[in-house]
C-alpha cells in the first residue's frame, strides 16, 4: 500500500522518494511534494509488540520505548544521529561507566522535557552523514540514504561504548544492557521520514495520528448505528446530529467546570504542545454544608386527604380526556403538541414536515369514498398503511397530537420526552409509503436469448417548472428512462438494442399517490394551486391532484393547500398559525392571497392525488 500511495500522490517510487527526502534533510530545502506520514500510535504498538519477543527486563523495555518516541518527535535528522548514538552507547555499555552515565542523564532531560534540542551532534556524525550508501543491498530499509549513516552512528557508539567497558572491566552493572534493542532501531531506520517528524516540521508539527479518525469510525459503528446496518440515511444523520449536539454541549458544560488555575512552570513543560482536551479535565464538586432543616426532597411529604367526588364531578372526569391532552378539540392538527403514549408524556416540535401530508390524506380518506376500504385491504400487507389508518381514526376523534406522535413513533428514531421533527417530507412520509408508488421497469433485448433487467422505483419524482405541462412531464417520466444502449449481455454478449417499456405500478394502481415535484427555477404563478390541472392520467390510471404542500424557504416551514372542502375550493392549511391563533388554520384562500402567501424563495413539495372513480 505504501508503494502505491507515494505513486498516486507523487508519481515516484519508494526509493526514490526516501532519496528526495534524505536531500531536504541534508540542504535544508523546501519542496512540492505529499508527505507520507505513518500513524505515530500505530509505530509505537508496532515497537512494544517486537520489544515483548525480546528477552530483557521489563524496566529496559519501557525505557526503551520512551527512548525511541524520541525518534518519532525528532524534527532533524542531526537529532536522529545523536539520539541513536545516546542509545547504542547505553544499551551497549555493561557497566556503569562515565560515558554511559552522560549518555543516560542526556537522554533523561529529553524525555523529562520531551525535546531533543540541547542534544548537540558531533563532528564524527555529520561526517558520516555524508557516507557512502550506493553500495547498500537493493532492499528498500538497506538501499536508503537514511540507514548508513544511522548504522555508523550506532556502530561507533557500540565500539565506543565497549571500549570503556573493557577499560574498566568492574564496578556496578548497567541496568539498561541489552544490545539486541539496537537491532529494532537498525530495522526501521532506512524508512525514517516516513515515521519521525522529520519531513513534518514545515507543518509545525513533530507527529501524527490518526487516533481521532478511528475513534469516530468505533463511534459511528458502536453508538450510532449500533447492531441496524441497515439504516435509513435520514435516520442516520438525525442520530449523528443528536450523538455531535450532546458531544459539544458535554465539552462546553466541562470547560464551564474548570477552576481557573495558574500553572506553575513544571506543568507547562510537561503540557507543552497542543492544549489539553475539556473532556479530559477532571470535574470539581464542591462540597455541600449540611443544612439544619431537611430538604423537601428528602423529607415524605405530608399525607393527603381523600376527598370524596361529587356527582358533578364524576360526570366532568368521564366526559373529558386525558388530563395531559389538550382539552379543548380543535378543527385541524396544530404544530407541535403533546400526547401520551403508555406511561410518557411527548412534547413534539417542528412537526411541519408530517402536518401537512397527514392532514390532507386524512380528509382524502374521509372525503373520497372508497379509499378507505381499499386501504383497509392493503394494510395486511404493508405496516406504514396500517399505521395510516390508525393516524386517520385518531384525526377523526380530533385527536391531533396523538395521531402524530403515533406516526413518529412507528418512525423509530426519537427518543425521550421531546421529538423534534425536523427534516424533509420525504424522510418523514413519503418514503414510508413506498408500497403504494413502488414502480418497476422491465428491460428486455429485442434477442429472446438474453436475460431480462429488473429495476425498481420507491417514488415518483417528476421535474416540472411549469403545471399547465405536468401531463407531458409526468408522460416523459413514464416513458423516457433508459438509454437504448447495446444489451452486452449473456455468455455471449450480442449488440442489439435493448427495449424499456415504461414503468408500471407495482402493487397495482393505488387508491392515493404521492407525487414529488423538482424544480431548479424559482416559483412561478404556473407552480401555484390554481394551476393544476383537475385531471392527470398516470401510467394507465386517472388521479385528481387534491392537495399540494411548498417549503417557505425564509421561513424554514411547511404549509399545504386542498380542495377537498365541501365547497371544493382551494384552502390553506398552516399548523403554525393556527397554534398562535384559533382559527387561523384551514381557511378558503383567494388568487391573491396565495400569491402572497408564496413568496420568493418558495420550493414545491408534494402532490397528493387521488384515483377518480369509474
Amino acid at each position: 500500500m505504501i508503494h502505491a500511495v507515494v505513486q498516486v500522490f507523487n508519481t515516484v517510487s519508494v526509493q526514490d522518494y526516501l532519496e528526495i527526502c534524505f536531500q531536504v534533510c541534508l540542504e535544508n530545502e523546501t519542496v512540492q511534494l505529499t508527505v507520507l506520514h505513518l500513524c505515530a500510535a500505530h509505530m509505537l504498538k508496532l515497537i512494544t509488540v517486537k520489544l515483548s519477543k525480546m528477552e530483557c527486563k521489563k524496566e529496559t523495555k519501557q525505557f526503551f520505548l520512551y527512548c525511541f518516541a524520541l525518534l518519532l518527535n525528532a524534527t532533524r535528522f542531526d537529532q536522529i544521529l545523536s539520539i541513536s548514538r545516546c542509545i547504542s552507547y547505553v544499551f551497549s555499555s555493561k557497566y556503569d561507566t562515565e560515558g554511559s552515565k552522560k549518555h543516560l542523564s542526556s537522554l533523561k532531560d529529553a524525555i523529562e522535557t520531551q525535546s531533543a534540542e540541547k542534544m548537540e551532534v558531533s563532528s564524527t556524525d555529520e561526517a558520516q552523514g555524508l557516507g557512502d550508501f550506493e553500495n547498500m543491498s537493493k532492499s528498500i530499509s538497506k538501499s536508503s540514504p537514511f540507514f548508513a549513516p544511522i548504522e555508523d552512528a550506532i556502530n561507533q557508539a557500540q565500539e565506543e561504548a565497549e571500549k570503556e567497558s573493557l577499560a574498566e572491566n568492574s564496578g556496578p552493572q548497567n541496568k539498561y544492557f541489552c544490545t539486541s534493542l539496537l537491532d529494532v532501531i537498525l530495522h526501521y531506520a532506512g524508512t525514517v521520514p516516513l515515521w519521525s517528524g522529520i519531513m513534518l516540521k514545515t507543518t509545525g508539527k513533530s507527529r501524527d495520528s490518526n487516533a481521532v479518525v478511528e475513534n469516530w469510525f468505533r463511534t459511528t459503528k458502536s453508538v450510532i448505528l449500533g447492531s441496524k446496518l441497515h439504516r435509513r440515511p435520514g435516520d442516520f444523520l438525525q442520530v449523528q446530529h443528536e450523538f455531535v449536539v450532546g458531544r459539544v454541549k458535554g465539552m462546553s458544560l466541562v470547560k464551564k467546570r474548570a477552576p481557573a488555575t495558574t500553572p506553575t512552570n513544571k506543568d507547562m513543560q510537561k503540557t507543552e504542545g497542543p492544549e489539553t482536551l475539556a473532556l479530559s479535565q477532571e470535574e470539581q464538586w464542591k462540597k455541600r454544608t449540611p443544612r439544619k432543616k431537611k430538604s423537601k426532597y428528602f423529607s415524605s411529604p405530608p399525607p393527603v386527604k381523600k376527598v370524596h367526588a361529587s356527582s358533578n364531578t364524576k360526570k366532568l372526569y368521564k366526559s373529558s380526556t386525558h388530563p395531559l391532552l389538550e382539552n379543548k378539540k380543535q378543527s385541524c392538527p396544530q404544530w407541535g403538541g403533546k400526547a401520551v403514549l403508555g406511561q410518557r408524556t411527548i412534547t413534539m416540535t417542528n412537526t411541519c414536515s408530517i402536518d401537512n401530508l397527514l392532514y390532507t390524506m386524512h380528509l382524502a380518506i374521509k372525503n373520497k369514498p372508497g379509499i378507505k376500504n381499499e386501504l383497509q385491504k392493503l394494510s395486511r400487507c404493508d405496516k406504514w398503511i396500517s399505521t395510516l389508518l390508525h393516524v386517520h381514526n385518531l384525526f377523526e376523534k380530533e385527536e391531533w397530537a396523538q395521531g402524530k406522535a403515533v406516526w413518529l413513533n412507528k418512525i423509530g428514531r426519537f427518543k425521550g420526552s421531546t421529538w423534534d421533527a425536523f427534516g424533509s417530507e420525504e424522510d418523514m412520509i413519503t418514503c414510508r409509503l413506498e408500497f403504494l408508488q413502488s414502480t418497476e421497469v422491465l428491460q428486455a433485448c429485442f434477442n429472446p436469448a438474453c436475460p431480462t433487467a429488473q429495476r425498481r422505483y420507491n417514488s415518483i419524482d417528476i421535474v416540472c417548472e411549469d403545471f399547465t405541462k405536468l401531463q407531458a412531464d409526468v408522460d416523459k417520466w413514464a416513458n423516457n428512462i433508459m438509454i437504448q444502449l447495446p444489451c452486452k449481455r449473456g455468455v455471449e454478449p450480442c449488440t442489439e438494442q435493448k427495449r424499456t417499456p415504461q414503468h408500471t405500478f407495482v402493487h397495482g394502481l393505488p387508491c392515493l399517490l404521492l407525487m414529488s415535484i423538482l424544480h431548479k427555477n424559482p416559483l412561478t404563478e404556473n407552480q401555484h394551486p390554481t394551476a393544476l390541472p383537475h385531471m392527470i392520467e398516470i401510467l394507465g390510471g386517472k388521479y385528481e391532484p387534491v392537495a399540494i404542500t411548498y417549503h417557505l424557504g425564509a421561513q424554514n416551514h411547511f404549509v399545504g393547500f386542498h380542495k377537498l372542502d365541501k365547497d371544493k375550493s382551494w384552502h390553506l392549511y398552516d399548523g403554525l398559525q393556527e397554534s398562535k391563533k384559533e382559527g387561523r388554520d384551514d381557511i378558503p384562500i383567494s388568487i391573491k392571497s396565495s400569491q402572497k402567501k408564496l413568496a420568493t424563495g418558495c420550493q414545491v413539495g408534494h402532490i397528493v392525488m387521488v384515483r377518480a372513480s369509474n
